[in-house]
């Protein structure tokens, strides 16, 4: 039975064109992406990776034969059969035994940012995806969403924004993509729905075919990029009514790092969310589809230098 990983290959080789620039979202050029995929069946594997462009034209990766138990193998986007200087696109991998992928995104030519992902495998994708953090020039800082139809009829893609200022009023706004074609992706950007810079919340994407996606917060503008995050979005497999944040902190170390735990309501009605830290604990009404940012720097009731777990829970 074969096993099918799907995510974005990202912003791939040099930005050669304004474009590819602007579709991509990433301030800068030298953008590209490697993928590492694990073999972690029970037997030797057999690897296909195929890309897709935007507009639904496939690319030949190639297969990996026989790849051991536990092995992995390195697929370059820049060698696919046909991709050029500029690809932005998606990818489908499929294997005859169980795999694990994640997705390197860097633009380490010119500079010094890198972001990795994880694979999203075809049992986890859904109609609905969730991603609980969009920023929309807030603080210098934008995200920028790569949404794959992971289904295998054209489909519309709508993107629901909630975003407000830090933790006060949201206002929902909406921009539907349509016929994104199978196995395709479409970048989504805030600015497509109108939202304000300034402004940060939450965001759901849906669709009637299954969807995989993921988003990467860069600087907004930079003449190159120095810093990339990278994440995949949250589909019903991730959820839970307990989640827990393994490391958090208030100006800890010399260079005063703290933490944002990002907190997002995918119930149907409003919900009280606890967040506990040590002998801190606050609770917050989230009402549904939007999030709320519990940030360690605005916390009076948690001291400077505290480093610790915490949890969240509704």
């Amino acid at each position: 039975m074969k096993k099918a990983l799907y995510f974005v290959v990202g912003i791939m080789a040099i930005l050669s064109f304004s474009l590819v620039a602007a579709q991509s979202g990433l301030p800068g050029a030298g953008w590209e992406s490697g993928q590492q995929i694990q073999n972690i069946g029970s037997g030797p594997a057999n690897i296909i990776f195929t890309a897709y462009g935007t507009d639904g034209t496939s690319y030949d990766c190639g297969t990996s034969s026989g790849v051991a138990i536990g092995a992995s193998v390195n697929v370059q986007t820049a060698n696919c059969t046909g991709v050029s200087a500029g690809f932005v696109g998606s990818a489908v991998v499929s294997a005859d035994q169980e795999i694990a992928a994640i997705v390197n995104v860097n633009n380490r030519t010119v500079s010094t940012a890198a972001g990795q992902y994880k694979g999203t495998d075809g049992a986890s994708t859904a109609t609905t995806v969730n991603f609980p953090l969009v920023k929309a020039d807030f603080a210098g800082r934008t995200t920028t969403f790569y949404v794959q139809n992971a289904g295998s009829t054209a489909a519309d893609i709508t993107a629901t924004f909630n975003t407000g200022p830090l933790n006060g009023a949201t206002t929902t706004r909406s921009h539907t993509y349509s016929a994104v074609p199978a196995n395709s992706m479409v970048v989504v950007s805030a600015a497509d729905a109108s939202v304000p810079a300034g402004e940060l919340g939450s965001l759901t994407v849906s669709s009637a075919n299954a969807l995989a996606g993921s988003s990467l917060e860069h600087e907004t503008t930079a003449t190159s990029g120095s810093n990339l995050q990278a994440s995949r979005g949250f589909t019903p497999a991730d959820e839970a009514t307990t989640v827990y944040c393994p490391l958090y902190r208030k100006s800890h170390t010399p260079n005063g790092f703290s933490t944002g735990a990002q907190v997002q309501n995918v119930g149907s009605g409003p919900t009280d969310v606890t967040f506990t830290f040590g002998s801190y604990s606050d609770t917050q009404t989230v009402d549904a589809g939007k999030s709320f940012t519990f940030f360690a720097g605005s916390i009076a009731g948690i001291a400077n230098g505290s480093v610790g777990s915490a949890s969240i829970t509704s």
